[in-house]
């Protein structure tokens, strides 16, 4: 037997079969745990560009690398110059001075390596020091403040480093020294941190630091010591970069100040 199909007929089966296959529940794709952190390291390095760094233990430090001291933190990324090795390190020393005073002194060490095909190659070095202190002592890197730009977007990472240090007896803030990095070439921000006192406040409100050497000051006037708190002494370290160098450093200076 025959069944016989009019148009009438043939439209209301295919308004059937539309409804019918529109109805039916999509599946829904659930990423693995794996595949969301790669999302999340593909859209970080996107904000960061193709260099980010990344903190390694001291047993993923490369044998045959020299330093001073023992290490604190250590890093690594890529960019132009290939695989980079970050070493944060330091010392402490002690002695006796002629008055039987215990002196302390800390030693500070960074070293950026540079994979090549016979080795690492040292890239860039630097050191600091507070010497034979009796009383408070610091020489370190600031917690957290060790960062990897490429503001220029040139290939090459921006390392930049912060630290304080001195030997300090009474009421006043320590050195800081911010350095930045770039293939090697090093600018710097020089200056002190900041007591919060509530008598001082009002000195220390400005949108950014300011760098003594763009201030109209009064050679015949006797400013506190406090003015000079929070202040670098120079910006001329960047004069020939780009602008994105003095503002990032300007703005990083300011997050640790405190």
């Amino acid at each position: 037997m025959f069944i016989r199909f009019n148009k009438y007929s043939l439209l209301i089966i295919t308004i059937w079969f539309s409804v019918a296959c529109s109805s039916a529940p999509e599946k829904q794709v659930i990423p693995s745990d794996d595949e969301e952190e790669r999302s999340s390291d593909d859209q970080d390095s996107k904000k960061s560009g193709s260099i980010r760094l990344r903190s390694i233990s001291k047993d993923e430090v490369p044998s045959g690398l020299a330093y001073n001291g023992k290490i604190d933190k250590a890093f690594t990324w890529n960019d132009n110059n290939g695989e980079n090795i970050l070493l944060l390190t330091s010392k402490e020393k002690q002695s006796i001075d002629e008055y039987q005073e215990y002196m302390n002194s800390i030693y500070i060490f960074a070293y950026n390596y540079v994979k090549k095909d016979k080795g690492y190659e040292l890239l860039w070095k630097m050191n600091d020091q507070a010497l034979e202190c009796a009383f408070d002592v610091k020489c370190e890197f600031l917690e957290g403040s060790t960062t990897l730009t490429d503001l220029d977007k040139d290939g090459f990472g921006e390392v930049k480093l912060q630290y304080e240090l001195g030997c300090i007896s009474d009421v006043r803030p320590y050195d800081m020294k911010l350095l930045f990095y770039e293939n090697g070439q090093k600018r710097a921000l020089r200056g002190l941190r900041w007591i919060d006192m509530d008598a001082l406040e009002n000195n220390r409100k400005s949108k950014y630091p300011f760098a003594l050497d763009d201030m109209a000051i009064d050679p015949n006037s006797r400013k506190p010591d406090y003015y000079h708190w929070g202040k670098y002494k120079t910006e001329a370290d960047f004069k020939n970069d780009p602008i994105e160098f003095l503002e990032y450093a300007r703005l990083e200076w300011r997050k640790y100040v405190m």
